[in-house]
């Protein structure tokens, strides 16, 4: 429990990274998309 409570936050991080990653994507499509 301990060990993974260790590597807990870093599996936290890397979704939020995928989702900023996934936002920003669907952003420069739409943009250009719109432009």
């Amino acid at each position: 429990m301990k060990a993974y409570q260790k590597e807990s936050p870093h599996t936290v991080h890397l979704p939020k990274l995928t989702v900023t990653e996934t936002e920003l994507m669907q952003e420069e499509m739409t943009r250009k998309g719109v432009i």
